[in-house]
């Protein structure tokens, strides 16, 4: 299975429909809302420990939804 949303998109489209129809319905409502999923990799925090976290990005780049995901992960998670 691809990893991101982008990933899927570059299956050709026998491949993308197999991807899709082997997951349960309850899988694919769950990954309407899962972030990682759909996230280009320069919107996700690095790996590891960090103190500083710079989304440098013009108008419509995507921060502010990056921000708001990286903070209901954080509530999430405890």
């Amino acid at each position: 299975m691809p990893v991101t949303a982008a990933d899927l998109a570059k299956l050709p489209p026998g491949q993308r429909r197999a991807a899709l129809e082997g997951m349960s319905a309850a899988d694919l409502a769950a990954l309407e809302w899962y972030w990682p999923f759909w996230a280009r990799p320069d919107q996700l925090p690095p790996e590891g420990e960090w103190r500083t976290f710079l989304l440098l990005g013009g108008r419509g780049s995507g921060k502010t939804r990056s921000s708001s995901e990286w903070v209901r992960s954080e509530m999430e998670s405890g």
